[in-house]
């Protein structure tokens, strides 16, 4: 067996920790694995076409060296790792490694992550530069001390778990890790085993003891291997947002009216990430994209005022953390005429006001002639 010791090994240590090492701070990020039926080749270089569905976290961790890629097909986690190197070349002792902190089940660890280190109840995998695929646990106890062990057990390729390629200045190393693994070796108390509704404490680590000094970077920022609190909480996101309800008003709209459009826009796992309106005024043939907002799940956007005879095609569009996307079926509605003054048909409605401004002139006028005319009496002759 080989070992890693990363905190001291001392008899009040050992005390403190037979039990896991506990921590005040909850993970300092959230990242997501993304369903996908696409299964990359394991063969040391992450083919941008094999990890498409993938989520990509870029220039991510210590000095932003690492590009860390996740999906899952909920029987296997795949991870994939660029990992910049420091060393003028690489050494084959250089490691990618992965480490999981699970729930404490009162044997070889299984469920959500607890942000505790208990004894033979976390599991890690990584590869050295040669290609060797290397399985351990956490282990606390008076006998080995305190410590990440484990055992190198083959090369990883043959072994359709792991893969690590030299790149110009990175390593590329890809993991096929089954969700439930097998518990109980003596050699290796723990392997992963969750379930698609759990979440784990994830850190990455590159490590280079050849390199002088030695040098170990990680990924997120700042973790430390030994407190999976300051380690990314891992959750796995199998479904898209959901949209629902779209709608519009006014229903018949006119030149001089915005319409506001409404959807109900949801995200159970990862949350929303944007919520966008998208509308075409040419059939299709380009979209102006108008973010939407909401107090709650219910997202409003407003188009502006279109001419009479506009048809306004639009749809809703939403993304979430984990990298899924929805749209919803395109919905339309065309700018009508503003309703017509009231006026006598074939005339323009001034032309009316003003015929009848006139004609009450001419009948005042006439009426007040009439009361004017004194009739003259007819003289009678004798």
């Amino acid at each position: 067996m080989n070992k890693r010791t990363l905190t001291t090994i001392a008899i009040l240590s050992v005390l403190l920790t037979l039990t896991g090492i506990p921590s005040a701070h909850g993970y300092v990020r959230t990242i997501y694995a993304k369903f996908s039926t696409s299964i990359p080749v394991l063969d040391g270089t992450i083919d941008a076409a094999e990890w498409e569905d993938a989520t990509v976290y870029r220039g991510v961790g210590d000095e932003g060296i690492f590009d860390v890629y996740l999906m899952q097909d909920r029987n296997y986690l795949y991870i994939g790792v660029k990992a910049i190197t420091f060393a003028s070349y690489f050494y084959t002792g250089d490691e990618v490694q992965i480490y999981f902190d699970e729930g404490n089940d009162g044997g070889h660890g299984s469920g959500s992550g607890d942000g505790i280190l208990t004894n033979e109840q976390e599991d890690m995998k990584a590869i050295d530069g040669d290609g060797v695929f290397i399985d351990g646990s956490w282990i606390s106890s008076f006998t080995w001390g305190v410590g990440w062990y484990y055992y190198k057990l083959g090369y990883g390729v043959d072994m359709g778990v792991a893969a690590i390629g030299s790149h110009t200045d990175h390593w590329e190393a890809e993991f096929k890790i089954p969700f439930h693994g097998v518990e109980g070796d003596p050699k290796d108390p723990s392997d992963l085993n969750i379930g698609v509704s759990d979440f784990v404490g994830l850190a990455i680590a590159i490590d280079s003891p050849g390199y002088s000094p030695t040098f170990v970077r990680a990924f997120p920022e700042g973790a430390d291997l030994t407190n999976p609190y300051t380690w990314a909480k891992l959750m796995v996101d199998n479904e898209p947002p959901t949209i629902s309800d779209v709608g519009y008003s006014p229903q018949d709209p006119k030149p001089s009216d915005q319409v506001t459009v409404t959807a109900k826009v949801d995200d159970d796992v990862s949350g929303l990430k944007a919520v966008q309106l998208r509308y075409s005024t040419d059939g299709g043939g380009s979209w102006d994209v108008v973010d939407m907002s909401a107090p709650g799940i219910s997202f409003t956007a407003t188009i502006p005022e279109k001419p009479e005879g506009t048809t306004v095609q639009f749809r809703v569009k939403a993304e979430d953390y984990a990298g899924f996307r929805a749209e919803s079926a395109v919905a339309s509605y065309t700018v009508t005429a503003a309703p017509a003054a009231p006026g006598i048909p074939g005339f323009p409605l001034e032309a009316t006001m003003i015929g009848a401004l006139l004609a009450t002139i001419a009948l005042m006028i006439t009426r007040k002639r009439d009361r004017l005319n004194i009739r003259t009496p007819q003289r009678i002759q004798l």
